[in-house]
């Protein structure tokens, strides 16, 4: 006799509750350029990893990320999401001089989780960040060591874009080898 079981879509880690957290950012990926197959271009791509106490059990954390097109345009989502971090906007120069992401980790923060709905299966995101609380002690990572999906999906980003640059169209005024046509080879 089979025992009674019932197959359901499974997530990779426990999801993170919704509510408020004080975290602090334990990485950085550089995702690579990968394709945004809705606009038919590529886009430089980064994650933004937290940890997150569980107020329950301090011990615990909890881990999320949130990923962005690695842009300071004024409509960019990453510009908006570290300017509410900061708790205040970024200055022309300083987005002109640019804005290095490494130096984020180790960075606290109080981050709000929400939960969303896909289809079948439910999300936890990062719906707001904010400064951490005046006088709340920072805390430290904790035991992180970067989770082989982000190694994986960045050696696929390179790998795909390998495989766009070998398939490359030759340039106009160009032979098949890609060097320039000598001025009797120009094709008209």
């Amino acid at each position: 006799m089979a025992d009674k079981i019932t197959a359901q879509v499974s997530s990779t880690g426990p999801r993170v509750p919704e509510g408020e957290y004080q975290g602090v950012c334990v990485d950085v990926v550089d995702m690579g350029e990968i394709l945004n197959e809705k606009w038919s271009s590529l886009q430089h791509k980064a994650a933004l990893v937290f940890q997150l106490e569980d107020p329950r059990n301090p011990a615990k954390r909890f881990e999320i990320a949130e990923r962005f097109t690695v842009s300071m345009g004024d409509k960019a989502r990453l510009r908006k999401f570290l300017e509410q971090w900061r708790g205040r906007p970024y200055k022309v120069e300083e987005v002109k001089n640019g804005v290095p992401l490494d130096k984020l980790e180790g960075n606290n923060a109080m981050v709000t989780v929400v939960h969303n709905e896909s289809g079948e299966r439910t999300f936890a995101n990062i719906h707001l960040i904010r400064p951490l609380d005046k006088g709340r002690k920072p805390i430290k990572a904790h035991q992180y060591s970067r989770d082989e999906y982000w190694d994986e999906h960045t050696k696929r980003a390179e790998d795909q874009r390998r495989a766009r640059e070998a398939h490359a169209e030759v340039p106009v005024g160009t032979d098949d080898d890609g060097l320039p046509l000598e001025e009797d080879d120009l094709p008209f």
